[in-house]
């Protein structure tokens, strides 16, 4: 219970928001009282200082600085350059660092990361379609170009949350001749002119967004390059990062993106497959494929009042094996969360909550030698 509430309330300070919640000015300075405090925000960095005040255990260092590097190529050259310290660790961009002996941290991240596909849109509404685009996407090529040390997926809960994750949901073949077959079932014609299938007179044809980070464009490449062998026209539009929470709150077809569940993981699958009215941007929800499904949704609602945790699990696991299903949601892989740093930064956290897991949630514990 302590879990489901940490990870879903927030303390929020009265005397900055009793006259407006929204007060933006907060936003941009968040008052807080964790270890760290926010005294900077530019466009392209966040400054954190240590809370004085904190409760616990005071931060190693006394600043911290997150800098926007939104690429793998600019986050090396800042590395190199000595400007930044920490970034994330990309190994197929990266090895020559690993080999000159900078140290790699390395963990499961919580999230799953792959395509999703909205349920507005009336030619997703068939599940034979979203069926027959997971059966074409070639995943094993995405996780060679950005997820080498992850985990392929086929679930929408991480191999990071141990029992909860099911082991027994069905793999995702990558079978473009399958993937034809349950199109062709479904009545969308292929023709042998263009290459692209049509139903009563509609194109099959779908638009990928993209976002700026490399992993994300080449997915949409892929998954362009894939669909196009089953008869799916693909469109890809690239928008930038401010604009992501806009779209997938909107109409969108398909997008890109990493879905990280809650610290309880039924909170976490909640979020992201409960019905629901609400979009991405008035917050709540991470359901935005616009999924709906009464046996989920009395399933989550039983599992979010109870504390069994075998029976939790269960629950999990039958949410797990019915989107699995329904496939609102392609996963991709299991990303390894890793970070690579200087020689002289120690990162004190592993074994200490989520750090058991993975790296970057305790940033106290980062110490310069």
């Amino acid at each position: 219970l302590l879990s489901v509430l940490a990870s879903q309330l927030q303390i929020l300070p009265a005397h900055k928001l009793r006259g407006n919640v929204y007060e933006a000015g907060f936003r941009q300075t968040p008052v807080g009282t964790g270890p760290f405090q926010v005294t900077g925000r530019t466009s392209g960095a966040l400054t954190l200082s240590a809370n004085t005040g904190y409760w616990g255990f005071r931060p190693y260092a006394a600043k911290i600085i997150l800098s926007d590097a939104p690429d793998t190529a600019s986050q090396q050259a800042g590395f190199l350059s000595g400007e930044l310290d920490v970034v994330a660790y990309v190994p197929t961009a990266m090895s020559g660092l690993r080999a000159q002996g900078f140290p790699v941290y390395a963990g499961a991240a919580t999230s799953t990361h792959g395509i999703l596909l909205d349920l507005q849109n009336p030619i997703l509404q068939d599940v034979r379609v979203r069926q027959a685009l997971a059966l074409g996407l070639d995943r094993r090529r995405a996780r060679q170009l950005h997820y080498t040390d992850g985990v392929l997926a086929d679930s929408v809960v991480s191999t990071a949350y141990g029992p909860y994750h099911d082991t027994k949901v069905k793999p995702i073949a990558h079978d473009p001749r399958g993937a034809n077959n349950v199109l062709d079932g479904a009545g969308w014609k292929l023709d042998p002119r263009t290459g692209i299938r049509s139903k009563g007179g509609q194109q099959l044809e779908l638009t990928h967004y993209a976002w700026p980070a490399q992993q994300w464009q080449d997915i949409a490449a892929i998954a362009q390059a894939s669909w196009k062998q089953i008869g799916v026209d693909v469109k890809i539009v690239r928008a930038d990062n401010s604009q992501i929470a806009t779209i997938i709150s909107g109409k969108y077809d398909v997008a890109p993106l990493g879905l990280g569940l809650t610290t309880d993981p039924i909170s976490g699958l909640v979020q992201l497959l409960h019905t629901t009215t609400k979009t991405f941007r008035e917050g709540g929800t991470l359901n935005v494929f616009h999924y709906s499904n009464r046996q989920v949704d009395a399933l989550l609602d039983k599992a979010i009042r109870i504390s069994n945790r075998e029976e939790r699990i269960k629950v999990a696991h039958a949410v797990q094996q019915r989107a699995r299903t329904a496939m609102p949601f392609i996963p991709i892989a299991y990303p390894a969360l890793e970070l690579i740093t200087k020689k002289n930064i120690v990162l004190h956290e592993r074994n200490r909550g989520l750090s058991g897991i993975a790296v970057g949630y305790f940033m106290s514990k980062w110490q310069v030698k």
